[in-house]
């Protein structure tokens, strides 16, 4: 295949820069590794230094998994895989990002590929791959930052290796004019296909305008060629006359939909209203039947909008988000049924309109209570008064009127059951149904202990202490005790209570002697 200009292929781009990226990623993962050492090792807070550390630890072991992951994700946009790249705007662009786009603006394969190459895609591309470490927001910030310096800043020497492969000694023997022209024919022939998505519409638009600007700067068009070019480019009203079958407006409803659901990061919210409102999309485009097929449709031209507000909404700051979401709301707000000269169901557009306006307002009033949490003074601790004290005064009296009390158990109840009680207590208060369980417990292990079982035998009773030993296991789960040395805490008792009952044993064999 050759360019429009030059001889370059696809073959030998995806080749320039798998071997550019292949010997620049990996330093990069390092600097970012280091970065994050350095930051580690100055932060005053020992928190978020252990925090920038940990991570560092995790780069410097598994550097080439998240380096392949980043070139198995270009990879993927490259080919065309990743619609998502699509959506990401453009920023900033280099001058020579602009001459290579120039250059290859001719061939519709090549300028695409070029288009992923842009700086902010990139800079998503490698977060994703960052995420497989599950980063925290200030690790994510570095990374991006380190990448931005140690990699993209580098770019310029891959756009001028790739202008070299399309800079041939023979693009001068080319018709440039006809090239051009045959081109914008191309495109606007493309555009006049009402099932291409509205982010391919406008990547393609795009790429016609600055055709039209190089036909312009040739100074060389027909004034017929221009009226051509200037012209109506979307006559859909004949589309009004094709019958569609329900399986091709759904598929229509699939390509609208894809952009946005193969995004990376999305809010699970925001998946909960794309399944919302399929339906409602599905009963528009099954009404609208012609003119859904349209391209400029009321629909696909907001959720164009909404996929691009989306793709910078998952790296924004709330500032950001909220300027965003100031920015969309007139398009939701007015756009979607302001068209007077929309035939189709209006109805079900509102139902649309409402989704989208009440997940608008959700997400606001998310974003003005984060910019609140950012600004707001750090909340003073609440000093919880320790009921340790009320609990053992309350046991000391339970125990001062049973008696004497086993070493044993004076150990469990102020050592163990004493911070069970205290963790009751803290939870549902003194008077807590779960408290005062907790409470008398201690006079059920106190009856446990003294009660024999011939006794619970004759009364039916021996589940109670099967009970009370279940009990006292499970409460000790409140403090986190072992449960294996809780199980020999219960073995325990049991020996305690054999002992206990041994010399009432004796003392009713001698009465019968």
């Amino acid at each position: 295949m050759q360019s429009a200009e030059g001889h370059a292929s696809l073959e030998s781009f995806h080749l320039q820069v798998a071997q550019w990226v292949e010997s620049h990623i990996s330093h990069c993962v390092d600097a970012l590794s280091q970065k994050l050492l350095d930051k580690a090792m100055s932060d005053h807070n020992r928190e978020t230094a252990l925090l920038f550390f940990k991570h560092h630890k995790y780069l410097d072991t598994h550097s080439t998994k998240v380096a392949s992951y980043f070139q198995q994700l270009l990879s993927k946009a490259l080919f065309g895989e990743d619609a998502s790249v699509n959506v990401i705007p453009t920023q900033r662009s280099t001058p020579n990002f602009k001459l290579l786009l120039s250059v290859t603006s001719a061939n519709d394969e090549l300028y695409a590929f070029c288009l992923v190459l842009r700086p902010e895609v990139l800079s998503t591309l490698f977060l994703r791959a960052f995420n497989l470490i599950d980063p925290a927001q200030p690790v994510r910030q570095t990374a991006r930052s380190v990448f931005e310096t140690e990699f993209n800043s580098q770019l310029d020497s891959l756009y001028g290796a790739l202008y070299k492969l399309v800079d041939s000694p023979d693009a001068s023997n080319i018709d440039r004019r006809a090239n051009i022209e045959a081109w914008i024919h191309h495109l606007e022939a493309k555009l006049r296909n009402p099932a291409i998505d509205a982010s391919t519409r406008s990547m393609t638009q795009m790429r016609l305008e600055e055709l039209n600007t190089r036909l312009d700067d040739l100074d060389a068009l027909s004034q017929s060629a221009r009226l051509f070019r200037d012209r109506w480019l979307h006559p859909h009203d004949e589309l009004e006359y094709k019958v569609y079958t329900d399986d091709e407006l759904l598929a229509e409803v699939d390509r609208l939909f894809h952009p946005l659901n193969s995004l990376d990061n999305v809010p699970r919210s925001l998946r909960k209203l794309s399944d919302r409102i399929r339906p409602i999309v599905d009963s528009v485009a099954l009404s609208d039947r012609g003119l859904f097929m349209q391209a400029l449709h009321p629909v696909k031209q907001l959720f164009h909008q909404v996929t691009a507000t989306v793709a910078q909404w998952i790296e924004s700051t709330p500032e950001q988000r909220k300027q965003l979401l100031l920015y969309v709301k007139p398009v939701i707000n007015s756009g979607i049924t302001a068209d007077k000269n929309y035939r189709g169901n209006r109805g079900l557009m509102k139902a649309l309109q409402k989704e989208l306006m009440d997940y608008l307002t959700y997400q606001m009033q998310r974003v003005e209570n984060e910019q609140k949490a950012l600004t707001a003074p750090p909340p003073q601790p609440v000093k919880t008064p320790n009921p340790i004290e009320q609990v053992n005064v309350l046991l000391e009296e339970k125990l001062n009127n049973a008696g004497e009390v086993p070493p044993l158990l004076y150990k469990l109840i102020f050592s163990l059951w004493n911070r069970v009680i205290a963790e009751t207590w803290l939870e549902y208060g003194q008077d807590g149904i779960a408290t005062q369980q907790a409470l008398s417990l201690v006079d059920d292990i106190l009856w446990y202990l003294h009660c024999d079982d011939e006794k619970l035998l004759h009364t039916n009773t021996e589940f109670l202490g099967q009970q009370i030993e279940r009990d006292l296991l499970n409460g000790l789960k409140l403090i986190d005790f072992n449960r294996d040395k809780g199980i020999e805490l219960i073995s325990s008792l049991r020996q305690l209570r054999k002992r206990m009952q041994q010399p009432q044993k004796r003392a009713a064999r001698s009465s019968l002697h």
